[in-house]
């Protein structure tokens, strides 16, 4: 230990060390609801694929999704379309913030291939059609 006066003041420093206060994470009341609109698999072990989606996602930015009020999964490709898919799984994943502003929403891309993990990255694209009716009826 070490004595410092200081104009009369008498200050005692020993050894310790300042501990960083841990950020709080946001508190939420309840879970987001989930819409999971046509997303599925039918690969063996992939029982739950929109919910392997959201696990992804929920791993990836975990704040936003504690933060969340509603998660939207939609396979990217409209309803009444058949498209030619550079991935096997391919979704929009929009993640709306408790105030349910779409304007600040995150939007995702979550893909892959049989028998890989899925991977996900920033939205692109414009929102389609079919998933943005469904973030209006949320």
């Amino acid at each position: 230990m070490r004595a410092v006066v200081l104009t009369g003041i008498t200050l005692v420093l020993g050894a310790c060390s300042i501990l960083p206060i841990p950020p709080v994470p946001p508190v939420r009341v309840d879970p987001p609801e989930v819409v999971c609109d046509r997303v599925s698999s039918v690969e063996a072990g992939r029982d739950d694929l929109c919910g392997e989606m959201f696990d992804v996602v929920q791993a990836r930015f975990p704040a936003e999704i504690a933060a969340a009020s509603l998660v939207v999964i939609s396979d990217d490709c409209p309803p009444e379309v058949l498209c030619d898919r550079a991935f096997v799984y391919s979704a929009m994943v929009v993640v709306v913030p408790a105030d349910g502003d779409l304007d600040a929403s995150l939007q995702l891309h979550v893909f892959g291939h049989w028998g890989e993990a899925l991977n996900v990255a920033p939205w692109a694209w414009e929102t389609p059609e079919h998933v943005a009716d469904l973030l209006n009826q949320g």
